[in-house]
């Protein structure tokens, strides 16, 4: 079976690296009234490099990671399947000789679907890779948010873990469209390829789904695209966690969003991409779409000493 390998660089968002990202200035701790316009600029901007930064810690592991389990999946899928034909006599039927009959066709399906079920069925593989690098990037992303606030006390919070159960909850989705994918190659292989009808053996067949199965859950674009969408998620979460602790920050906003694309998910029915000014009591209740590209930015604050509101522009 030919394989894709994806080459990444492993990239880590060290904390010097993040001090090197940040605009040096007071925090909104010590700003007065609010702030200045620059300040408001600066820290807009510390709010974007924050989860830029991790963003690209992700897209350095994750993507090569996934593709090594859906490679080893797909080999077990292989390994299944020729059990089971050989099980089910499959595996005399089919030889170069011998043309396939539409019943072997339909009986060849089910047992690739069989197949398909062991071996793509079970999350535990990805929810076991993701876990510590999901846990280091909500924990970064909540003590750096803290930081550029001015409020941190260096102190861990024993919520960040469930952030992150949440979140490889939702990773069961990618295992289930995972399978969905193979189950379609499965019966797109044999009904596209009519020289299945003029003789293959059994093994040649499984090599040729697995092959069509490989290209298409373990293609380089698909774990790029499972990194950038499930690392924004464990960013995510680490930023809506500091900023519900704030004693500053009131409101958050949305932004870098190239378009609004249809069916995305909507907050109090407002499409979610580039939205403004979420009370950040609320910020749980906001999902994005996949490919997400927008940054989480403080638009409002509170001071309460003085009962006035800063507003980022």
């Amino acid at each position: 079976m030919e394989e894709r390998r994806l080459e990444y660089t492993p990239r880590v968002a060290t904390k010097a690296n993040f001090l090197r990202s940040i605009n040096r200035r007071k925090p909104p701790t010590k700003w007065n009234r609010g702030g200045t316009k620059a300040q408001r600029r600066q820290l807009t901007q510390d709010f974007v490099n924050l989860q830029a930064t991790l963003k690209a810690e992700a897209i350095s592991k994750i993507p090569k990671a996934s593709q090594a389990i859906f490679t080893k999946q797909t080999k077990l899928f292989e390994k299944k399947a020729l059990e089971l034909g050989h099980r089910f006599r499959t595996a005399r039927k089919a030889n170069a000789d011998d043309p396939w009959t539409e019943e072997e066709i339909a009986i060849a399906i089910l047992i690739m679907a069989d197949a398909a079920k062991f071996a793509f069925g079970n999350p535990t593989a990805l929810s076991t890779m993701a876990r510590p690098t999901f846990q280091s990037l909500i924990d970064k992303s909540y003590t750096r948010t803290r930081f550029l606030l001015g409020e941190a006390d260096g102190l861990s919070n024993p919520r960040l873990a469930g952030r992150n159960e949440r979140i490889l909850k939702k990773l069961k989705r990618v295992q289930i469209s995972t399978l969905a994918m193979a189950n379609f190659k499965i019966k797109q292989t044999f009904d596209d390829a009519a020289w299945f009808r003029i003789g293959y053996s059994w093994g040649e067949a499984v090599g040729i789904v697995g092959q069509a199965i490989q290209t298409r859950v373990a293609a380089p674009s698909r774990v790029l695209t499972i990194a950038r969408t499930e690392g924004q998620r464990a960013v995510d979460e680490g930023l809506k966690e500091g900023i519900k602790l704030s004693d500053i920050v009131s409101h958050m906003s949305v932004i870098g969003c190239q378009a609004v694309e249809p069916n995305i998910p909507t907050y109090r029915g407002d499409p979610t991409c580039n939205i403004e000014d979420v009370p950040v009591e609320d910020v749980d209740l906001v999902d994005f779409h996949i490919n997400h590209t927008g940054a989480w930015v403080a638009s409002r604050f509170r001071d309460e000493a003085r009962g006035v509101s800063g507003v980022i522009v």
